[in-house]
């Protein structure tokens, strides 16, 4: 079965970047695209995850946060090989070229008739960086909104009684198992979107408790899935990053989450109405920063050799 995730987000907290948690596999092997917007990485990525589904691999697929519809890495698991987007805010740097990670810079495929559009591109990057800006703005008030929220909390006391044997059922294990912390999460024009629903899962779990209680017991289950060794996936709050919004047990292919996706997410929370509202605000400029990303795209894909990057591209199947 094929998975669907963030590797990264833009939070309460700004972005946040979890790339080094594609790949985690012992001798796993990463290639790293390097190039500008519009110089065909997301397409590389897609059809490297094709070639992989077709050989009937299970591949993970990863997406942009600012724009679920791009990919930003995909990972094979069963052959410990991923492909990922290399280039800023999510800089992957090689540590063993050649042996750990290939580089395929993209970008030296772009024609220098680009130079004549330097002007327009700068003045749409700036544009778009000003959007993530104010997108940054709305989300701090959220964080702020968030801490209110916890103290008013903690005031109650009620963090309900915990017991993991009562949420998943303990298997021997015989290796280490390996934890990898990811998102599932994104922020929208619509407020927060989820992924979880792309994905199947044997059990779905959702807690009865509040959001900070319920991310206490997400807490403990992290410890308890740590020391008895299992493959298990942190899925990282888009509120606050430090804490678990959902645990995803590899092993059980079980799913547990801090909300029930068939409720309103805020319900528990006083000021909801005002959250969500600020979330949608925030969504509405990182979708307007990815305008004016699509502007600047348009310039490189109109001035890219794409044939002599699928030439390329293909002298380094040999990795595969």
């Amino acid at each position: 079965m094929n998975k669907h995730f963030l590797a990264s987000a833009n939070t309460c907290q700004g972005f946040k970047n979890k790339f080094n948690n594609i790949n985690t596999s012992n001798n796993g092997f990463t290639f790293i695209l390097k190039g500008g917007p519009g110089t065909g990485k997301s397409t590389i990525m897609k059809r490297f995850g094709k070639r992989y589904e077709d050989k009937g691999y299970n591949v993970e697929y990863f997406y942009c946060s600012s724009d679920p519809e791009s990919l930003d890495g995909v990972f094979v698991p069963k052959k410990k090989i991923s492909i990922v987007d290399g280039t800023a805010p999510h800089i992957t740097e090689a540590t063993m070229v050649g042996i750990k990670e290939k580089i395929i810079n993209v970008g030296e495929f772009i024609k220098p008739s680009i130079k004549k559009y330097k002007k327009i591109i700068e003045e749409n990057l700036q544009k778009k960086s000003m959007c993530f800006k104010l997108a940054y703005s709305y989300l701090s008030a959220v964080s702020s909104l968030i801490k209110c929220e916890e103290i008013e909390n903690e005031k109650q006391k009620r963090t309900p009684p915990f017991n993991f044997k009562e949420i998943v059922s303990l298997l021997p294990q015989n290796n280490k198992g390996k934890k990898r912390e990811l998102f599932c999460s994104y922020v929208s024009s619509k407020g927060l979107k989820y992924l979880y629903h792309k994905n199947r899962y044997k059990e779905v779990i959702p807690l009865k408790g509040n959001y900070f209680e319920n991310t206490k017991i997400l807490s403990d289950i992290e410890k308890s899935l740590e020391e008895n060794n299992y493959n298990f996936i942190c899925f990282k709050s888009i509120l606050n990053p430090d804490l678990n919004e959902a645990i995803f047990v590899e092993n059980t292919q079980t799913l547990v989450l801090s909300f029930n996706p068939k409720n309103d997410y805020f319900e528990n929370f006083k000021n909801k109405n005002t959250i969500k509202k600020l979330l949608c605000i925030a969504g509405k400029n990182i979708e307007k920063a990815k305008y004016y990303h699509k502007k600047v795209e348009k310039y490189y894909i109109e001035n890219m050799d794409f044939n002599a990057l699928s030439n390329y591209t293909k002298s380094v199947e040999k990795y595969l």
